[in-house]
C-alpha cells in the first residue's frame, strides 16, 4: 500500500519554510520572516491543525513567520533547540507559544516522533546548545519512510556537519542545503556523506548575500 507523503519547500523569499504532510500528521519546519506568506500558503491547502512545528533556530528568517502560524492554526507541539537569543522576534515567538499554551519541547539529538505509516522523524542535532553560534544550534532532522529520506539542516555550518558525518549514516534522498547554500556550509565530506538525489537551496531571488 503506497503512502502519500508531501514535502513542500515553500517560497518565503530569503528564509526557510518546509511543510510536511503525511496521511495522519502535519509538520512545519520554520516559517520564514514575519509576513513571509506561509499562513496564506497553509490556508490554501485547507490546513487547520499542525501537529509539530519545528523552529530550527532563533534567527528571524526561520521563526519570524511562525508567530502568525501560532495565532492562526491549532498547533499541538513546538520543538525548538532552546538556545537563549535576545531579539524581539524571538521573544515574540516565545510569548505566542506561551499565550496559546502550546506544548514546548527542547529538541536534541535522539528525540524521535512517529508520524504513523512507518514514517519516522528523528532529530540528529543539537547535542547541546552551550557555546554554539545560533546557526550551529539548528535542529537537524531526518524524515524516513522505507527507502526515501529527507535531511533538514537549518543553518548548520561546517563544524556541525563534521560531527554529523562522524556520528550518523546521513545518506538521504533529498537534502535541504544548509544555510541557504552559503559557503559556511556544504563541505565536500558532508555532501558526499548525504549523497542526495535532490538538493534544495532555500534562498530569495536577488538576495543581498550573492
Amino acid at each position: 500500500e503506497p503512502v502519500n507523503i508531501q514535502v513542500h519547500f515553500v517560497d518565503v523569499d530569503q528564509g526557510d519554510s518546509i511543510f510536511i504532510q503525511t496521511p495522519s500528521k502535519n509538520v512545519l519546519i520554520d516559517g520564514g520572516e514575519k509576513g513571509s506568506g506561509i499562513v496564506d500558503y497553509l490556508k490554501k491547502l485547507n490546513i487547520e491543525t499542525i501537529d509539530i512545528v519545528i523552529g530550527t533556530h532563533a534567527h528571524s528568517d526561520h521563526i519570524g513567520g511562525l508567530i502568525d502560524v501560532f495565532e492562526r492554526f491549532q498547533v499541538k507541539e513546538v520543538i525548538d533547540p532552546g538556545a537563549i537569543h535576545t531579539t524581539k522576534t524571538y521573544e515574540d515567538y516565545l510569548r505566542a507559544i506561551d499565550r496559546k499554551n502550546i506544548k514546548f519541547t527542547e529538541g536534541y539529538a535522539g528525540l524521535t516522533r512517529d508520524l504513523g505509516h512507518n514514517i519516522n522523524l528523528e532529530i540528529l542535532h543539537p547535542i547541546s546548545v552551550d557555546g554554539q553560534s545560533i546557526n550551529n544550534t539548528s535542529i537537524v532532522a531526518k524524515l524516513t519512510h522505507h527507502w526515501a529520506s529527507f535531511l533538514f539542516t537549518g543553518d548548520i555550518e561546517k563544524e556541525v556537519e563534521d560531527k554529523l558525518v562522524r556520528t550518523y549514516n546521513l545518506d538521504s534522498t533529498v537534502l535541504k542545503v544548509p544555510h541557504h547554500g552559503s559557503d559556511t556550509s556544504s563541505s565536500i565530506a558532508f555532501i558526499k556523506a548525504v549523497n542526495p538525489k535532490i538538493a534544495v537551496i532555500m534562498v530569495g531571488g536577488d538576495n543581498s548575500y550573492g
